[in-house]
């Protein structure tokens, strides 16, 4: 994976990440997003949200952000060598960089969307925490306006459910579900 300005390829440490990446860290870092970071960061449906079935965008942020607000273990503390690394993946995303093409279209909400958008939000709140001027710099003027750009063409500030709300059946919760992560 060639990167831009984030990292270097010379910085990847795989010893580290064969380390860090084990399914008994992934589900514990997830459970510590899940009560100690969502809290304060509620964009993410933790009623539905099935990690079998999310992105990858979206489940490597979650696992790098738990790990981060986890009692410092070996794990956690190597999980920060590996934010730049995130911080890139989702950025250059064929998703995230698909939305800049195809917006002349209404706003219709997809999974694919909604997750790398949460996705990017949760590493740049995770990214902006980090005390490094370049870190910092690099989210105020590289990503958050992309992403601010991404939100707004795409219409997502503009998303309404379709029907009333009383309107909605049991049939149709994943589809309430998806229009109310937009509008949320």
């Amino acid at each position: 994976m060639a990167l831009a300005d984030t990292t270097a390829s010379s910085d990847f440490d795989s010893s580290a990440a064969r380390a860090l990446f084990e399914v008994t860290n992934f589900e514990y870092f997830t459970q510590v997003y899940m009560h100690r970071v969502w809290p304060y960061y509620p964009f993410i449906h933790i009623a539905t949200f099935d990690y079998e079935r999310a992105s990858l965008p979206l489940l490597l942020a979650v696992f790098l952000t738990g790990a981060l607000h986890a009692p410092p273990t070996s794990s956690a503390v190597s999980a920060r060598r590996f934010l730049n690394l995130a911080e890139e993946f989702i950025f250059s995303h064929p998703t995230m960089k698909g939305l800049l093409l195809n917006h002349d279209s209404p706003f219709e909400p997809a999974t694919e969307v909604i997750e790398i958008l949460q996705a990017g939000l949760a590493i740049l709140y995770t990214q902006i925490s980090i005390n490094d001027e370049a870190t910092r710099c690099r989210i105020r003027v590289k990503r958050y306006p992309f992403l601010s750009t991404v939100v707004r063409l795409v219409g997502i500030l503009q998303a309404k459910h379709p029907i009333p709300v009383p309107s909605y059946d049991a049939n149709d919760w994943n589809t309430f579900i998806m229009w109310e992560s937009c509008i949320r």
